[in-house]
């Protein structure tokens, strides 16, 4: 039986605090600049988006930011001799959500033209 929610915060971090505290930890890591109130607007978020939120930054932590923003731009500028520093920090400036989309997509993208 499939878990709810709730009951996978509360089996994986025993209370929504811990988790809104673990992404907020994760977030801080592979943030320059976050919102002073990000703590009390992540706090009235629904538990599903919380922990697809933590999983999201808990991967792009383990692959590395840095590493995400490089397979994206191969990917979107194949062509290009030297990379394009303005179209980078844009995508070092995305949420880490829409970043690992990205990513997803971009390395699905590499392993078809292989």
């Amino acid at each position: 039986m499939k878990l709810s929610p709730l009951a996978k915060v509360k089996k994986e971090f025993g209370s929504k605090d811990k988790l809104v505290s673990e992404v907020v930890s994760l977030l801080k890591s592979l943030s320059e600049t976050l919102p002073e109130d990000i703590e009390k607007r992540l706090k009235s978020q629904t538990n599903q988006k919380l922990i697809k939120l933590y999983n999201n930054a808990k991967k792009v932590s383990e692959i590395g930011k840095e590493k995400v923003v490089e397979v994206i731009l191969r990917v979107k500028r194949p062509e290009a001799k030297k990379v394009d520093e303005d179209y980078r920090k844009s995508l070092m400036k995305y949420s880490i959500s829409k970043l690992y989309d990205m990513y997803l997509t971009a390395s699905k993208s590499l392993r078809r033209n292989k």
